[in-house]
This record gives structure tokens, sequence and C-alpha cells, in this order.
């Protein structure tokens, strides 16, 4: 089997299916409780438990964010307004007679707007700036850019303090006057347009606030000119621009532990199990695992975070982790297949029964497993785990021969 795996490294791709269809189907085999063999794995002198950082996983939020938070010095947003065509604005539109036609008489009006989730952090006012001489939009690919690697030299113009709205439903809205900018900067032909704007919280934003909806709205006076009529009808017209591209950055700190380890997307951590799994060349032929479970104690009691649990492809020693820095931002190193488990009460029960199983019939040569955190966390949660007395990692597994 293994050299099939050589021969069409391909097969790598299906092996996450087998890891979720395999571990539903039934076992083959009618199991009584007297069949069944169960022992447990600690850790030995092979074993190790260490944490990393890469850069944070922000990307694909329904949210974005500003402010601050315990353990965060600084959230900010980038949003791309969907690039405003510039004959729309310019251009005169014919009727298809040619007896009328109509065209922007002038720009009324621009602003850039945003809605908080949440109305009682109305008091933290967003500050919005303009990167008026950044066109690339891989500024908002999360493995180019971070904290550590948007340029904070790139030419930036301030707007001037937001004015606040309430709706009818209670929804608190900031708006900001970008009619000048309009004009001079995005209408300007002569010049590498941008169309990326950061949103970061005043000097006295000391919480987090989420906000959404994202818009440039436009408001314009269309002249309407009827050929053979002395009086030309004018009315105000608007148009919104959403954003195409948006991200919210974080600055991560710098992450250190000794006797536990994490996982937290915000701040970029994840972790590397390793445990001496040699045992199972000792097994018998022939035996199905009824289950094995690894069990992994967490620092508080949380119900309803979601862990990822990915089998390395390769093997990678302890020495090499640390390579994997704040500074290099190494998110492409490690390939990984998986599964999914969740935690119950302060104990992260995770099922491996099948990572155990590919170990057991030579499939998998190696014994490490990455931890990250599910992206239907909280991306600002960082989950911990303890290693040190009692409560170190282990793994229990159950099986029954067949012969």
């Amino acid at each position: 089997m293994k050299k099939l795996f050589s021969a069409f490294p391909i097969l790598w791709i299906f092996i996450p299916i087998l890891f979720f269809s395999c571990s539903e189907e039934p076992i083959p085999y009618e199991l009584s409780e007297g069949d069944v063999i169960s022992f447990r794995i600690d850790p030995d002198s092979t074993s190790y438990f260490r944490s990393y950082q890469t850069a944070p996983e922000m990307g694909g939020l329904s949210e974005l964010y500003y402010g601050q938070r315990d353990g965060f010095s600084e959230i900010y947003s980038l949003v791309e307004v969907y690039p405003v065509s510039t004959p729309f604005f310019l251009d005169t539109t014919y009727s298809s007679d040619s007896t009328s036609y109509y065209s922007v008489d002038s720009i009324e009006s621009v602003t850039f707007s945003l809605t908080l989730v949440d109305s009682s952090n109305s008091q933290y006012h967003p500050v919005l700036s303009y990167f008026s001489d950044d066109g690339d939009t891989t500024i908002f690919l999360e493995n180019e850019s971070s904290f550590y690697t948007i340029d904070s030299t790139l030419e930036k113009i301030e707007f001037d303090s937001p004015i606040s709205s309430t709706d009818t439903l209670g929804n608190v809205h900031f708006s900001f006057d970008a009619t000048s900018l309009f004009n001079n900067y995005m209408l300007d032909t002569t010049r590498l347009s941008s169309y990326t704007f950061k949103i970061n919280g005043d000097g006295e934003t000391d919480s987090l606030v989420a906000f959404t909806n994202p818009r440039l709205e436009v408001h314009y006076s269309i002249n309407n000119v009827i050929t053979d009529d002395a009086v030309d009808s004018t009315w105000i017209d608007t148009v919104t621009f959403t954003a195409k591209y948006e991200l919210t950055i974080v600055d991560p700190g710098i992450w250190a532990e000794d006797t536990t380890f994490s996982i937290g997307r915000a701040k970029g951590v994840k972790s590397i199990l390793r445990f001496n799994l040699d045992t199972l060349s000792m097994l018998p032929d022939n035996i199905i695992f009824k289950d094995a479970d690894l069990y992994l104690k967490c620092d508080t009691t949380i119900n309803s975070f979601k862990v990822f649990a990915y089998p390395l492809k390769d093997s990678i020693s302890i020495n090499d982790i640390d390579l994997f820095s704040v500074e290099q931002m190494d998110t492409t190193a490690l390939e990984f297949i998986g599964a999914t488990s969740s935690t119950v009460d302060s104990l992260l029960i995770l099922n491996v029964r099948d990572f155990v199983n590919y170990i057991y019939l030579n499939q998998l040569t190696h014994y490490e497993l990455q931890l990250s955190s599910s992206t239907g966390n909280d991306p600002f949660s960082t989950l911990t785990f303890i290693n040190a007395g009692p409560f170190k990692p282990y793994i229990i597994m159950r099986y029954v021969a067949t012969n």
C-alpha cells in the first residue's frame, strides 16, 4: 500500500475523505466487550508537544474589527471598495434615438460608511485612512500580508472625524466625508488609483469593535438633456460601492511557552504533537481498532471550542519547529490530512482512530499531529493545553482481533 501512495501521490488528496467517511462506517465485525483489548500510550523521551507561530488567520470572517483586546495591542482592518469606473462619471449616455442624453453634471458628495455590529460600542469612533499610492490587491492575501508585512511607510491620507447616526432599527453607522479624496485621487486618471482604506481605533479605543458593510456612497447630479426641448431636467442619484476585498490585521505579539502548548487564530498559534507509536508495529495482524482517543487537558473550561487535528504528511523534528518564527511567517512548509473533535468541559477528546489505523497499516510512517483552531471559533480566543504533572497528553486505544 505504501508503494501505491509513493507511485500516486495524488491519493493523499483523498485521505481527508477517508478520515471522515471511515470513522462513520460500522465496523464489519460483531464486537463484544470480552473481545476488546485496551491499552494506553503515555509520552516518552521521544515525544514532544510544541507551539509555533505563523501569520494570524483572520480571513473569511463575517465581521471586521478595530481597537484592542486583552493580549492584542493593535487591531485594524483593510478594505478595498469595488473600483470606480471613471467613464461612468465622465461620459455622456445617449438615448437609442439620440434625441436625448444623460450626463453627470457634478459630484455632490461622497461618503465612506460602516455599520457597528454592537451599538453599545458607539463611543469608540473609528479612524479612516486612505492608501493613496497602493494599487496592489495582494495586500488582502493572508499568506502575503500580516502585521509584520504591511508597509508602515505607505502614503496615507487621514480623514476628519466621522459623523455617527442611528437608524430606526437602532443600528449605529459612522460616515466620513470623502468628497475631496474621491475627486482628487480616485477619479484622477494620471495616477495609479488605489481603492484601499484602513479602519483603526482612535487613541481612546480600548475595546474590540466589530463592524460590517464598509461602503463608498457617491451622490451625483444627473442632467437629462432633450435636444428639442428648451427645459432640461436634473436630479440626484446615488451609487454604492461595497468592499471587494477585506482583511483584519492583528498584532499577535510574541508567543513563548514552557509547560503548555496552545492554538489560536488571531495569535497565529498552532501546535505539533508527537507520540512514540512504535508499539503499533508489535500488535497482532488483522486487528480492528474499535476506538483510539487522544486526551488533552485544557487550562480552562471551554465547551464550544472546536479543534482541527492534521497528521503531517512528512516527519518534522522538534528542532525544526523553532524555524517557524513570527518573522518568517512560514505557513506553507507543512501539508496535512485531518479530522476534528470538540472539547468536553476542560478535556479535549480527539478521535484519532483513523490516524492510528493508518500507522498500524504502514500507510503513515511518522507520528506527528498538528493542532489548529477551527474557523468557526472566536478568532481572538486562544486555547491552551497543559503538559505537566498528571495532565500530560495521552492516547487510549481499544481493539479486537479478528482471527
